[in-house]
C-alpha cells in the first residue's frame, strides 16, 4: 500500500511536476496562483446542483432569459487579476489551469481519451504555470512545468 506525502514534489514526465495538496480549500487559490499569467481556466465545474436555480441568462447559440435550471456543467475563463472577484462564491470540486494563451477550441481538458501527458504537453504550448485539482473534501494535486514555482507553493501551503 503507497501513503500519500503531501507537498513531496515529483517529476512525473520530463520537464513536468507534480505535487499532492493536503486537502486545499478555495482559499488555498489565492495563495498558488501568479500575478504574471494571464488567465485562469476552470474546467468541469458543476454548479446548481440539485436545485433548480433561476437565471438571468444562458446561451446555447442565443440567450434564453429567465429561466430554471440545474446540474450544470461547465468551463470558463477568466482574467487572473479577477480571480479576487469570484473566490467567494467558489465551491470545491474543480480543476483549474492558470496560462498566458487562450486554449485551443478543440482542447478539452475533461475528456478520458487524451492521457495528462499529451494534456500537459499540450499546455505547455500555452505557457501554463499550474494545473490543479481542488476536490473540495479530499487531497487534491497540483501539476507544473516549474520546479520552483512548486516549490514556493508547497512552503506557503505547509
Amino acid at each position: 500500500m503507497s501513503s500519500i506525502h503531501p507537498y513531496e514534489i515529483k517529476e512525473i514526465y520530463p520537464g513536468q511536476y507534480h505535487m499532492m495538496l493536503d486537502f486545499p480549500d478555495v482559499g488555498d487559490i489565492l495563495k498558488i496562483i501568479s500575478t504574471e499569467y494571464n488567465y485562469i481556466w476552470f474546467y468541469d465545474c458543476t454548479s446548481c446542483c440539485v436545485n433548480w436555480h433561476k437565471v438571468d441568462s444562458v446561451s446555447f447559440e442565443t440567450p434564453l432569459k429567465d429561466i430554471l435550471i440545474r446540474n450544470v456543467h461547465f468551463e470558463c475563463i477568466i482574467e487572473t487579476e479577477r480571480i479576487q472577484e469570484i473566490e467567494p462564491y467558489m465551491k470545491g470540486g474543480f480543476h483549474m489551469v492558470q496560462l498566458n494563451k487562450l486554449p485551443p477550441p478543440y482542447l478539452r481538458m475533461d475528456s478520458k481519451q487524451i492521457d495528462d501527458r499529451t494534456k500537459h504537453e499540450m499546455l505547455s504550448k500555452l505557457e501554463y504555470i499550474l494545473h490543479v485539482f481542488i476536490p473540495g473534501n479530499d487531497y487534491g494535486w497540483i501539476v507544473s512545468p516549474d520546479l520552483e514555482y512548486l516549490k514556493g507553493i508547497a512552503e506557503k501551503l505547509r
